[in-house]
């Protein structure tokens, strides 16, 4: 197998009058010094199977790594982001600020048009961090810095919608709602205005 570096093709791009095969395949491009040359090529999975799978179509104007066979056949093997690209959710330069300091393990962005005018976010992301926590361990003064543990962040841009078809379950040895808004109260370290607490009673 050889190894190019190749630019995605807007949707609907012929190579040798043929369409590649949606959502399957996708049109790239190889610049080299004797011209441009079209390739169709396969997305590949890494993670998937007949019932599951991650999935993400290319977008146009993305850096790939594709692998060409001596069958003819090419395989989308990788992204190779850049701080060319300004609008990278990863490492674009108008992007920097949202870069995580530490990270515990990975995270997954999407970055999409929306219509959410009132949201301060610019990227939805499951992530998953070290960050100091909101809440002391028992028996801390009241000087004592906050620890630092494990985090899991799911943030959207828009709505999120849990469905559940049997048994929906949230539990945890603390648990905060905050909602936006006037006249809240503020809870341990978040000191944010727009913010209540509000506590939930167990009904046996």
């Amino acid at each position: 197998m050889t190894l190019k570096t190749m630019y995605v093709m807007e949707t609907g791009t012929l190579v040798d009058r043929v369409e590649p095969e949606l959502p399957y395949q996708f049109a790239a491009e190889e610049n080299t010094d004797k011209g441009k040359t079209k390739y169709i090529v396969d997305i590949v999975m890494p993670i998937g199977g007949s019932e599951s799978a991650l999935f993400r179509y290319p977008k146009a104007g993305e850096k790939v790594l594709v692998g060409i066979e001596d069958d003819g056949n090419n395989y989308l093997m990788g992204y190779l982001p850049s701080k060319k690209e300004k609008d990278n959710i990863f490492t674009g330069k108008e992007n920097e600020k949202i870069l995580p300091e530490k990270m515990a393990g990975q995270f997954f962005r999407y970055k999409g048009k929306t219509d959410n005018t009132d949201d301060k976010e610019e990227i939805s992301e499951l992530g998953f961090y070290t960050e100091q926590t909101k809440w002391k361990k028992e028996g801390a003064g009241k000087d004592d810095p906050y620890p630092e543990i494990s985090t899991v962040k799911l943030i959207s841009t828009g709505d999120i919608n849990q469905k559940a078809a049997n048994h929906n379950q949230i539990k945890a040895k603390r648990f905060e709602l905050l909602v936006n808004c006037d006249g809240s109260m503020l809870t341990d370290k978040d000191k944010k205005d727009g913010h209540a607490e509000v506590t939930v009673t167990e009904f046996l």
